[in-house]
């Protein structure tokens, strides 16, 4: 399966602004910073991307193929959209160029991982010991967990984990289910909705969860780590 991603260090702010974080040690690649603004109220989570919040939100307007899929000519199209209350981080993908063949809609944590899917792996305290990663596919099928590490992360020298770390420390928990709302829609031909040229996707992801390693629940302007990917198949 092939991976378009990107990896944002998330602001939650007030304004907007897209920028580059220089690494204190040049030979590593810059983090993207995305800084996002508060919505005073919050999306229905219906997948139809028209609410107020989403003409204000922070964008990512494509993200691009993976490092070990740097050979793909024509990723297909993925927008983000982040917006955010102290209650929750909404996030909002918008998906074109791939014709999905995912299969219909699952049981919740069924393996989705076939079709086209879009995800998000996010972590409060960005430490390296805490996240949640959540993947939706085009069918509305919702996979999420956490993700455990039970000890300080040894890390290569491109920042991943070492496979000792991973093989001894990391632990998955699929019975997780902290995501309550997230919606699918399709986005068809204006004149022959027959023809699907692409779909949408909400969620709401709990600040109670994001924050636990800060030990608060409620958001607030602050900094947070996540990656956006999609999977087409």
């Amino acid at each position: 399966m092939k991976k378009i991603a990107l990896l944002f260090a998330v602001i939650l702010a007030s304004s907007f602004l897209l920028r580059a974080v220089e690494p204190a040690d040049k030979k590593e690649p810059a983090v993207p910073q995305i800084d996002v603004p508060k919505t005073g109220k919050a999306p229905v989570i219906d997948g139809k991307l028209d609410d107020e919040c989403w003409k204000n939100s922070a964008e990512i307007k494509a993200l691009t193929p993976a490092a070990e899929n740097a050979d793909i000519k024509a990723a297909p199209n993925t927008k983000v959209k982040i917006t955010w209350d102290e209650d929750n981080l909404y996030i909002a993908f918008e998906c074109s160029g791939y014709e999905s063949t995912a299969a219909e809609k699952a049981g919740r944590d069924s393996d989705i991982m076939k079709g086209d899917v879009c995800g998000i792996t996010v972590s409060g305290a960005g430490d390296c010991r805490l996240w949640y990663e959540i993947y939706i596919s085009s069918s509305g099928t919702l996979y999420d967990e956490a993700v455990v590490l039970s000890a300080d992360p040894e890390l290569n020298p491109d920042g991943t984990l070492t496979e000792q770390s991973v093989k001894k420390e990391l632990w998955r928990i699929p019975a997780w289910n902290g995501v309550q709302k997230v919606a699918v829609t399709k986005i068809t031909d204006k004149e022959d909705t027959t023809k699907i040229l692409g779909w949408t996707a909400e969620l709401a992801i709990p600040g109670k969860d994001i924050l636990k390693r800060r030990g608060t629940e409620k958001l607030s302007p602050m900094e947070i780590r996540a990656n956006f990917v999609r999977l087409p198949e």
